[in-house]
């Protein structure tokens, strides 16, 4: 028996198999038109800043994000239904619905009710009891907040944090802002599936948005998390602006033989939501998962997969 969120996720489901790729793309796009004129130039201008999803430029009849994200709903759709019959509480389902559905049909209520405002990002600690003697890896420190957020949410009780960045003086103060603490490794590399090195790009709208390259004037590390850390992982947190499923191809062996709580953001590219859970199920199939949502109720982002060890279910 299927009960209101079933239905809710079936039934979009059962939009995306009958209806052709076309009017998946055309739906989004008139009810993008649809929309007040502040709400659609707020979200033109968000997706051009950032670049992850694809063009959307009104006055030029540009509307390569919603072509792309018709195409994924059309061929991931199995993905989709694999993806919500391993999630394993209805509060993930129904983030996956109110996200789909907000690319979609442009809803905004589902998207606001599917929120996590009681938790700190990425922190649930009805899925994460504690973190005694645990090592923490936060990939994409940025300013140190989420390594903050970590300490707040369990306590001093850590063994190592180990903090990557790929920007020098945004990690000086991820330095400064954790000065305070003890047992913090501080990496100024690009985490990813191979050793090497690539350049900094520098994303106009903030650092926090900072990549990594095939060209540029500042040359950086890459190595891999199986290469870089010797010890058992715990925690592993990512949020690396889509560079994500290779840093977790460069973490195979701690995932396959530490099994650590992965934290990671799943909404840089429009696949991602549902390659890196697959990805993460095929290097290790022995993970319960969760997703949270953390963004605001226009445009979903702030996605994050939660993978807890079957083990430490709850």
């Amino acid at each position: 028996m299927r009960n209101y969120i079933d239905k809710l996720f079936f039934d979009l489901i059962a939009e995306f198999k009958i209806k052709p790729e076309d009017e998946l793309y055309l739906n989004m796009k008139n009810k993008f038109c649809m929309l007040d004129g502040s709400t659609k130039d707020g979200i033109q201008d968000f997706l051009n800043k950032f670049g992850y999803w694809g063009e959307l430029d009104v006055k030029t009849g540009n509307y390569e994000v919603f072509r792309d994200k018709a195409r994924v709903f059309k061929r991931r759709v199995k993905d989709f239904v694999w993806l919500y019959n391993r999630l394993c509480d209805y509060k993930s389902k129904y983030v996956l619905f109110s996200v789909l559905n907000n690319y979609y049909n442009f809803d905004f209520i589902n998207l606001y009710n599917a929120t996590t405002r009681d938790f700190k990002q990425y922190f649930d600690i009805d899925l994460m009891k504690n973190a005694a003697k645990e090592v923490y890896v936060d990939v994409g420190a940025y300013t140190g907040d989420s390594a903050l957020d970590f300490i707040n949410s369990f306590g001093e009780t850590y063994k190592n944090i180990y903090l990557f960045e790929i920007t020098k003086n945004i990690l000086a103060i991820a330095k400064d802002r954790t000065k305070n603490y003890e047992n913090i490794i501080f990496k100024n590399v690009a985490v990813s599936n191979k050793k090497g090195f690539g350049y900094l790009e520098e994303n106009k709208s903030g650092s926090s948005a900072n990549c990594v390259a095939e060209s540029g004037s500042v040359k950086i590390e890459k190595v891999t998390l199986d290469s870089e850390i010797d010890e058992k992982i715990d925690v592993i947190k990512m949020d690396i602006e889509g560079g994500e499923a290779n840093a977790l191809k460069g973490a195979k062996m701690h995932i396959k033989r530490d099994s650590p709580t992965l934290l990671i953001a799943i909404y840089h590219g429009n696949k991602d939501i549902v390659r890196i859970p697959r990805l993460i199920n095929k290097l290790n199939p022995n993970y319960n998962f969760y997703i949270r949502y953390h963004g605001g109720n226009i445009y979903a982002t702030e996605i994050d997969l939660v993978c807890i060890k079957k083990e430490n279910e709850v």
